[in-house]
């Protein structure tokens, strides 16, 4: 089963560069849901990891709102420069 959808994945991202980006937006998305507290990811060996809600008194305060997503805006910019 895993085996056949890597290759549905693998045959999807060489025909359709657009569902690439979309994947990389995603997991960006992801990176920044963590890093604000809102998403807790727990890594699970040989499957998916596991993404929950964590509570609202556990989530960044606004204020930090807006540098985590310069930071992860500016992580972007290296990456493609690289």
């Amino acid at each position: 089963m895993k085996q056949f959808r890597l290759q549905t994945i693998l045959y999807s991202t060489q025909t359709s560069p657009n569902l690439l980006n979309s994947t990389r937006k995603a997991q960006q998305a992801i990176k920044v849901l963590i890093n604000a507290h809102f998403v807790t990811q727990t890594k699970r060996t040989g499957r998916t990891d596991e993404y929950r809600v964590t509570p609202v008194s556990e989530w960044v305060p606004k204020e930090e709102l807006d540098e985590i997503l310069t930071k992860n805006q500016s992580a972007q910019k290296l990456k493609l420069k690289q």
